[in-house]
């Protein structure tokens, strides 16, 4: 891959019209750049998703805000399957594909996850829960 490429051309660019429209064929295409976007890059941008991007700024700074907290804060957080939480520096493992079975080093970042309807919706102290789903 050429060095000279901007990070706009380096990042797969996924445009949602074609699953909002139900265009099957535009669908199918999607399918096939979501794939290749996965398996070359590993992440991408998504256009005409449908999502008001005042609530796209409100996600974004509510995550500024989550990860500027103290560890100790976050660390209260607990990350629980129904629910989602916070998920600590190291604390998930990589797992490559079934077929090669293969367990990775733990990942080196960490997440937080939010699941509709979860324990975070109106917490006080906690960012997510000032995030307005309309």
């Amino acid at each position: 891959m050429s060095t000279d490429l901007t990070p706009m051309e380096l990042i797969p660019v996924l445009d949602l019209q074609p699953l909002l429209d139900g265009d099957e064929r535009g669908i199918k295409a999607l399918a096939v750049d979501l794939g290749k976007a996965l398996e070359e890059t590993g992440f991408f941008s998504i256009i005409n998703h449908g999502v008001p991007w005042s609530m796209v700024e409100a996600v974004y700074d509510a995550t500024r805000q989550l990860h500027a907290l103290p560890q100790s804060q976050k660390d209260a957080i607990t990350m629980d399957r129904p629910h989602g939480g916070y998920l600590g520096m190291g604390a998930g493992t990589s797992y490559a594909s079934e077929i090669a079975g293969e367990v990775r080093k733990p990942n080196q970042n960490e997440a937080f996850f939010v699941h509709e309807g979860g324990y975070l919706e109106g917490k006080p102290g906690i960012p997510t829960s000032k995030v307005s789903k309309t």
